[in-house]
């Protein structure tokens, strides 16, 4: 079979034979991966609410004096500084100074001057744009932008504001371009764009003997007696007939919890009060029985690696947690399940417009942390006395 064809809703993947990814052959067969992007529902965007997201600058606790003293030391020329406080909006707090910018001021700043000050606006939960920017491909926004039809002028207003976050590109001023846009339409392509999520299509080749489709169906059940003998019967009822040679779909082989969750976004009634699932909860509930909320809660995340797994030195196998946390406080910043070949599952961001997707694993260290240190941790779920 050439290439990959796919009709998903909110899938941006079209792929040549070329564009195919083939792994390595191992105990879990032979991958075939296609990198894909995907798009939040329309609906999703809307409720988000980010057409009523204010572009002020807050500056709490600062005074006039301050704020002038400060721009001027990131270089913002007299006559700028001078502007954004001949119109300042109303009303004024007294612990602080809202400005708000031009247009002009905004698309004058330096890549250097937007870098700096946004990731001084992040301090404050005020600057929800700033604390919280809309990740950029490494390789650009165009990159993002392909196949989208966003006018290319868009392209390169986007892709002049682009700044480093932690050594990360981000985009932050989404205010202003959906005020110059004036179709409904418009924006939502925008945003769409902007949410792109980068992940993988994956294809399994099924070995030609049995004793291959035995392994193969043993390191994908993770050793469960149950699930490896309905994964060889799969197996090696699809090595048969006409479909014979075809690669499966990966979809097939996790286990039930993550196979109904892979490639989709999450649904409103995932969350709990206003807290969505995150990377800790997909990787917490990857083997789990039965889904337990109770991963929600970012104080259990030492609770569950203690009383239900264990570390292990060597290299991860399928359904291995991969911690991520900084090396001097040992925080813990990101987690995702090991399926095969550097291949992962995942979930980038505790938020609706994250969806869960299959990533390689060097492409989640380039995509979600940039420069900032980062050790890395396997554990392996302990076995229960009473589990076959």
């Amino acid at each position: 079979m050439t290439g990959f064809a796919v009709a998903l809703p909110g899938v941006v993947a079209i792929a040549e034979e070329s564009d195919i990814i083939r792994g390595k052959t191992g105990p879990w067969g032979a991958l075939e991966m296609v990198h894909c992007q995907f798009e939040p529902p329309a609906w999703y965007l809307d409720a988000a609410g980010f057409e009523t997201m204010p572009g002020d600058w807050h500056f709490p606790g600062f005074t006039r004096e301050k704020v002038t003293a400060y721009l001027e030391s990131i270089g913002m020329e007299q006559s700028q500084v001078a502007s954004l406080f001949s119109d300042l909006p109303e009303p004024q707090p007294s612990d602080g100074v809202i400005l708000r910018p031009s247009a002009e001021l905004i698309r004058k700043l330096s890549r250097e001057q937007r870098g700096r000050l946004y990731g001084d606006l992040a301090r404050s939960d005020r600057n929800l744009m700033q604390q919280l920017p809309f990740s950029i491909d490494p390789r650009g926004f165009a990159h993002m932008a392909k196949g989208s039809g966003l006018d290319g002028d868009l392209v390169s207003e986007v892709t002049s504001m682009v700044y480093l976050k932690d050594g990360l590109p981000v985009f932050a001023d989404l205010p202003l371009l959906l005020e110059e846009i004036p179709d409904p339409a418009g924006k939502r392509r925008l945003l769409s764009v902007l949410l792109r999520q980068e992940g993988m299509l994956v294809r399994v080749k099924i070995p030609e003997s049995h004793e291959e489709r035995r392994i193969m169906a043993d390191y994908w059940s993770g050793g469960i007696r149950d699930r490896n003998s309905r994964l060889l019967a799969l197996l090696d009822s699809l090595s048969k007939g006409e479909g014979a040679g075809v690669p499966m779909d990966l979809l097939y082989l996790p286990p039930p919890n993550a196979r109904k969750l892979i490639n989709t976004y999450p649904p409103q009634e995932s969350q709990v009060g206003n807290v969505a699932p995150d990377c800790f909860w997909t990787a917490f509930n990857f083997l789990a029985d039965e889904v337990s909320d109770r991963a929600l809660d970012p104080g259990m995340i030492d609770r569950y690696l203690e009383d239900r797994y264990e570390p292990v030195p060597d290299e991860p196998v399928f359904g291995d947690v991969i911690v991520f946390s900084d090396p001097e406080t040992l925080v813990p910043f990101h987690a995702c399940v090991y399926l095969a070949d550097r291949l992962i599952f995942t979930e980038n961001g505790q938020s609706l417009l994250r969806p869960w997707v299959l990533m390689r694993l060097d492409d989640l260290a380039v995509s979600y942390w940039g420069d900032r240190p980062m050790a890395a941790h396997v554990f392996r779920r302990i076995r229960e006395p009473d589990q076959p």
